[in-house]
């Protein structure tokens, strides 16, 4: 640590490093599949970070504590740094506060601490930064616990002196703080690293902890070691074929009251004398609007809304249509397309519903599917990679029932003149839906059992290949429908979608 050459100082800016990360080079990026090229825990991420610091730190030749300075002013983004740094490095350092702005002409005494007023005990030496604003150790210590707690500032702090943007630099936290404050400081650190790198992503299942990494940062499903399948871009659940703001929309309509307000409109009336909505539940049409469920207690008819009183006198009949009342083809108009839209909405949101459901009831499978693999280990001494087949099939129907839930959804809100195209849609929906249903029940049912029921090896042999035979065909029929179907809704229907119109 450089320090102030006087015995009450202690001038700390531009620290020498004391953090030392012996596994800084670590190769941290493990293969996955398809969409994610690397994943890994807590511990990971910060060799990640430290590995950008250290890089950063070539680049620029300074010190780790202005590498980490220049690092959070420029979003992590070391490309940014190398356009842009060179440029005017003397400004550039002003600018992002690692050095004092001399324009602000700020007090700088150095008789006492800028806090307490108090002047240096004997031996004691303050602490400051390049502005050379000068604070005791004890205030800078309160100080610094208590930025410490905010964990979105508090690697933008700044020196104690009002209007001075200098940083405190990362050294001086852990200088200044115990080992449980200084690991909570590194930790927002680490956060603000991790929420401006467009390459890492955490699980967003709580109990997780690890990150995924993909350079592509498209809005693709992804997949987590711990089995949690999110967004890439949103970390909602993974919902393909349907885009992120589709899904917003979709919730937006689920969240809110406007299925609840159609519903009313579609299924109740208002009393004529007092507004009050009521449901029709007897198939008489003499209504009365009930005081006991906070109405009125007026009579009336469902049919034509009136008076209750005068039905069934000679003069008096609504039951006679009025053609020439454009009131009553107005009103009709409006009831059908209100239940119309209802309709639709509960056909889609039933299927979309279902699918989830069921996906969810799989999950739970897994469990079952391991203790039907540990029966044919122990009762027929079968390899377990032999009965890999099992969690590969049920894998496979837990992905096409989250894809069919949320193609249901797409298909909610698909444009109604795309004839041609919504038909190979629910024809591909429908190969998809009859298929994984196949593959889900010789998963669920007796099948398994009997076959380990038989006695004779041979028939039993027969029998498991047979139905090994039959699961990974229907697995590989299956998930290349499920394949086909989101490629053509992504590739071919997502121009059927009229954001504008469904977003109003």
């Amino acid at each position: 640590m450089e320090e102030y050459e006087n015995d009450y100082y202690d001038y700390t800016y531009q620290n020498e490093d004391i953090y030392n990360d012996k596994d800084t080079d670590k190769d941290t990026v493990l293969s996955l599949k398809k969409t994610v090229s690397g994943m890994g825990s807590l511990d990971e991420a910060k060799c990640l970070m430290e590995k950008i610091i250290d890089e950063v730190r070539e680049l620029t030749c300074l010190s780790r504590d202005n590498a980490i300075i220049v690092l959070i002013q420029n979003n992590w983004n070391k490309d940014k740094i190398e356009a842009t740094w060179f440029e005017d490095i003397e400004k550039n350092k002003i600018k992002i506060g690692m050095e004092y702005d001399k324009s602000l002409k700020l007090d700088q005494t150095k008789n006492y601490c800028m806090v307490c007023l108090d002047s240096p005990k004997k031996g004691e030496k303050f602490v400051g930064l390049s502005c050379n604003h000068l604070f005791c150790p004890t205030c800078f210590k309160e100080y610094l616990e208590f930025k410490v707690e905010d964990k979105i500032t508090c690697v933008f702090t700044t020196c104690m002196m009002k209007d001075c943007n200098v940083l405190v630099p990362s050294s001086l936290f852990e200088k200044f703080l115990s080992e449980s404050k200084y690991k909570l400081y590194y930790e927002n650190l680490l956060k603000n690293y991790t929420e401006h790198n467009d390459d890492i992503k955490w699980c967003p299942n709580p109990g997780c902890g690890r990150f995924v990494k993909s350079k592509n940062h498209a809005p693709r499903d992804v997949t987590c070691e711990c089995g949690t399948v999110f967004c890439f871009k949103c970390l909602r659940e993974g919902h393909r074929p349907c885009s992120c703001l589709l899904m917003d929309i979709w919730d937006k309509k689920n969240n809110s009251d406007g299925e609840n307000v159609l519903w009313l409109k579609a299924n109740t009336k208002q009393c004529p004398k007092c507004g009050k909505h009521i449901e029709k539940n007897q198939g008489c049409n003499h209504m009365k609007c009930s005081k006991q469920a906070g109405g009125c207690d007026y009579d009336f008819c469902w049919i034509c809304m009136g008076e209750w009183k005068p039905h069934g006198t000679d003069w008096y009949n609504c039951t006679k249509y009025d053609p020439k009342s454009t009131v009553n083809i107005e009103k009709e108009k409006d009831t059908q397309k209100i239940k119309g839209e209802l309709e639709k909405f509960a056909h889609y949101f039933e299927r979309s519903f279902n699918h989830n459901k069921s996906m969810k009831i799989n999950m739970k499978l897994r469990a079952t599917i391991e203790n039907k693999k540990n029966i044919f280990f122990k009762v027929r001494k079968m390899n377990i990679q032999e009965l890999e087949f099992l969690n590969e099939a049920l894998e496979v129907v837990i992905r096409c029932h989250r894809v069919l839930s949320h193609t249901y959804i797409f298909g909610y809100y698909m444009n109604e003149k795309a004839v041609n195209q919504k038909s190979l849609y629910e024809y591909q929906l429908k190969l998809l839906s009859d298929n994984v249903d196949k593959l889900n029940e010789m998963l669920e049912n007796n099948e398994i059992q009997d076959i380990l029921d038989i006695e004779h090896v041979d028939k039993y042999i027969q029998e498991f290949n047979k139905y090994r035979t039959k699961v990974m065909s229907l697995a590989t029929v299956t998930e290349k429908f499920m394949n086909n179907l989101v490629d053509f809704i992504e590739n071919d229907l997502i121009e059927f979608i009229d954001y504008k119109a469904i977003s109003k």
